[in-house]
C-alpha cells in the first residue's frame, strides 16, 4: 500500500516537473549545447566501453 502511495505520488511529480519543462521557452542555443553534451557523453561511455 505505502509502496503504491509512493509511485503515485511520484508519477505526479514527474508530471508536473514534465510539464513545466515543456512550458518553458528554451533558447535554442542551450538546446544546441545540450546535444553536443549529450554526444560527448555518449562517445565518452563508447570509449570507456572498449577500454
Amino acid at each position: 500500500m505505502i509502496d503504491s502511495q509512493f509511485g503515485l505520488a511520484m508519477d505526479r511529480e514527474i508530471a508536473s516537473l514534465l510539464d513545466a519543462i515543456e512550458r518553458e521557452s528554451i533558447p535554442d542555443r542551450l538546446t544546441r549545447l545540450a546535444m553536443e553534451l549529450q554526444n560527448a557523453l555518449i562517445e565518452k561511455r563508447r570509449r570507456d566501453l572498449k577500454n
